[in-house]
């Protein structure tokens, strides 16, 4: 075995055991055990509005007032207001539109915010377009907030001919992750303590369909791959390699197929068929 394969070998069992010692980690202090994944609605889009509305709504049973809601208007929509604006703030769950339901609504001042959540769910046709016309006919500032797992635009059937200012496309995978991790960071959530877990269990959600590894692991594996250059380049090798991979599998998996396939044929009485005759 060459020194490059051992170096390669040697690397990719540090990689691992990382992964293994956080996921003992997990498993020891219970962080595996998430409410949203057991119950089965992580990436349920119904769901996840829910809980998303009610950490907005300043009456929610989170008692933070309106903290969780001018922390999200400030730092995912750049709208900074006044504490008496905010104080008068009311939001919405699917409220009725155009024949639709906008899956919330932020009324604050004289601001008429409807937010779209799209996680797997397609679009409907003119939908964003009719949402932004019916909230134009209330605020004449309003964007329709499009909150998808990587911060997508919304398609052309959707959309239609709106500008670009007429759409804010906000992503869960930083925008609402950043922001869970201020609202967790605020002295009032710190002290709550069910109310800290189900936003740490939230964000774990969130992490998880938008495929982020957690930060610890993370940044320790990333430590480890820029350690030295000799690392870096067993890395990229280990990259190359997986695409090599990848086309093996799918080799093996079709010449199994026609194994198979040639293998069931032989049992068929052709014969029976009179293939070839006139």
């Amino acid at each position: 075995m060459s020194t490059e394969i051992v170096d390669i070998n040697i690397l990719l069992r540090d990689a691992g055991n990382i992964i293994e010692k956080y996921e003992m980690l997990s498993r020891e202090t219970g962080n595996t055990f998430n409410i949203f994944e057991i119950a089965g609605v992580s990436t349920k889009e119904t769901m996840v509005c829910r809980v998303l509305a009610e950490l907005l709504n300043p009456d929610g049973r989170h008692g933070q007032g309106y903290e969780y809601l001018n922390q999200f208007l400030s730092d995912c929509l750049g709208l900074h207001l006044s504490d008496q604006e905010l104080r008068g703030a009311k939001v919405y769950r699917e409220y009725p539109a155009q024949g639709r339901r906008i899956d919330i609504v932020i009324n604050v001042g004289s601001r008429f915010i409807p937010i779209e959540v799209k996680i797997y769910a397609d679009d409907g046709d003119d939908q964003c377009y009719d949402y932004y016309q019916f909230a134009m006919s209330r605020d004449s500032k309003t964007k329709v907030v499009y909150l998808t797992p990587f911060g997508e635009k919304p398609p052309d059937k959707s959309a239609r001919e709106l500008s670009y200012d007429a759409v804010l496309p906000i992503s869960f995978a930083n925008d609402i992750k950043n922001w869970l991790e201020k609202c967790l960071a605020l002295p009032e959530t710190i002290r709550k303590t069910p109310v800290r877990e189900i936003l740490l269990q939230f964000l774990s959600t969130i992490r998880g369909f938008t495929n982020q590894l957690e930060d610890k692991p993370m940044n320790e594996m990333i430590k480890l791959l820029t350690s030295s250059e000799q690392n870096m380049r067993k890395a990229i090798a280990i990259a190359d390699t997986l695409e090599a991979c990848e086309k093996e599998v799918v080799h093996k998996f079709f010449s199994a197929f026609q194994e198979k396939f040639d293998a069931a044929l032989e049992l068929i009485p052709l014969d029976n068929y009179n293939i070839g005759s006139n």
